[in-house]
């Protein structure tokens, strides 16, 4: 394979590589705004602990002349308010953590089955394609999405296909209309865009 001199590839790289990047920036983004909004939600429950405390230690100057059994009740009251909102705020955190994985793993798939160029190794579902559109695909239309992520002209993917290159063009028309996007650059951005 010739690099040098090969602008049409590289301007395809190129391309390929700020999709990539915007995807995962935009994951970056989205992990610093959930972060954000949790340490605002830590805040919140801190101040809630804090007004929980002086609540407790005015009822225990209240309660000085003896009366241990409210003590008690009410110690194991705050307890049990603390321990449950430091169990959601770690079930929430385990939640994110095993989204962002997924979310990760998805991306790199794409990534390396981008890299090398094969649309078997795209690891789409149709199920999960048609989800976010008003019109579904049908079967042959997601057979020829997966040639989107690769080089291959009409005539090529026809040939792969066993059909004609005029019927490739007419699932490719309608897949851009599902889509609502005009060529195979915008396609692919759609399908790397995240769901």
């Amino acid at each position: 394979m010739k690099l040098i001199g090969n602008t049409s590839d590289a301007k395809l790289y190129q391309e390929q590589y700020h999709i990539i990047k915007d995807s995962i920036y935009s994951i970056e983004n989205s992990n610093r705004l959930q972060k954000i909004e949790l340490e605002h939600e830590l805040g919140k429950k801190e101040a809630e602990i804090e007004n929980q405390k002086l609540l407790f230690t005015k009822s225990i100057a209240q309660l000085e002349a003896g009366n241990s059994q409210f003590i008690i009740w009410l110690a194991t009251g705050f307890a049990f308010v603390a321990f449950l909102i430091l169990y959601l705020f770690k079930s929430r955190q385990s939640k994110n953590e095993a989204i962002y994985k997924i979310e990760i793993a998805d991306l790199q798939g794409k990534l390396q089955a981008l890299i090398k160029n094969d649309p078997e190794s795209f690891n789409f579902k149709i199920k999960d394609i048609n989800g976010q559109l008003d019109q579904p695909l049908s079967e042959k239309e997601f057979e020829v999405v997966k040639f989107i992520f690769t080089k291959k002209s009409n005539v090529e993917i026809g040939d792969e296909l066993e059909v004609s290159v005029n019927t490739i063009k007419y699932h490719f028309k309608n897949i851009y209309k599902k889509f609502g996007v005009a060529n195979r650059k915008e396609a692919l951005q759609f399908l790397l865009a995240p769901a």
